[in-house]
């Protein structure tokens, strides 16, 4: 079947989402997502188009983007790529680590970019990540201001034109690179490779990748689950090589 033409946007304005494939964490820990982040610089310089906003959770990325002289298609090719490349090599793994089709929606009002961009800051704190949005540090919230990575023009002229307050005591926030808020909330267990982490994983329950992990009955993986948190792996890890996600895992560390 044909896939479906983009709706185009008579801004030229984008509201795109890119997740892992099989909805796996994309960024186990604070140097990922800021990989990410210098990435998205990179290919900026090369490619033309304006970020107006992004936010990088575990699984997905969101961004709005407007299109000029190349396709959205082709800047997130490129992002989406030099990332996997990176990661794969830094991980040991091989494999898509994308699903193939990114998410669309062309914002076709001011008061739908509004509603977009919000929802789009609001992401970490639906997800109890943090209490407000300016408390996040892998957002484009914070950096209306003075941050380079983001084209703020298109944004400010649409947001002084509204009651949506954007910026949140931006003269008070404090972010000097502080990697203290990182995402990896159970970094406080020891640090093991990824090839003797499959190690560990053969040993406990017999299989060799998360394909194999799968297969096991429920009862069979809660309590791998247990043993391999017992081996000092944190939830990151755990859910790369076992296929599971990390909430699924939290609920061992919690009980």
């Amino acid at each position: 079947m044909p896939r479906k033409a983009r709706i185009k946007s008579p801004f030229n304005v984008y509201h795109i989402m890119i997740r892992g494939i099989n909805k796996q964490d994309i960024f186990y820990e604070a140097r990922d997502y800021i990989k990410f982040i210098d990435i998205i610089f990179d290919v900026r310089e090369k490619l033309d188009f304006d970020l107006l906003a992004y936010c990088l959770m575990s699984n997905h990325v969101h961004f709005l983007i407007m299109e000029k002289g190349v396709s959205i298609g082709e800047v997130l090719k490129r992002i989406a790529g030099k990332y996997a490349l990176w990661f794969n090599k830094k991980y040991d793994r091989v494999g898509h680590l994308f699903q193939d089709r990114f998410r669309s929606e062309a914002i076709d009002s001011e008061q739908y970019f509004l509603s977009v961009l919000k929802y789009i800051h609001m992401n970490p704190v639906k997800g109890g990540i943090c209490n407000r949005p300016d408390e996040y540090p892998y957002s484009s919230f914070r950096g209306y201001h003075n941050n380079a990575l983001i084209s703020s023009e298109f944004v400010n002229k649409i947001i002084d034109q509204s009651e949506f307050k954007l910026i949140h005591e931006q003269n008070h926030v404090n972010d000097e690179g502080n990697e203290s808020q990182i995402l990896d909330i159970d970094n406080q267990n020891k640090r093991i490779g990824d090839k003797a982490a499959y190690r560990i994983l053969y040993d406990v329950c017999g299989c060799k990748s998360a394909a194999e992990f799968q297969k096991l009955t429920n009862l069979s993986k809660e309590y791998a689950i247990a043993k391999l948190l017992e081996s000092g792996m944190n939830s990151s890890q755990i859910s790369r090589i076992t296929g599971e996600t990390r909430y699924r895992i939290g609920k061992h560390i919690c009980k």
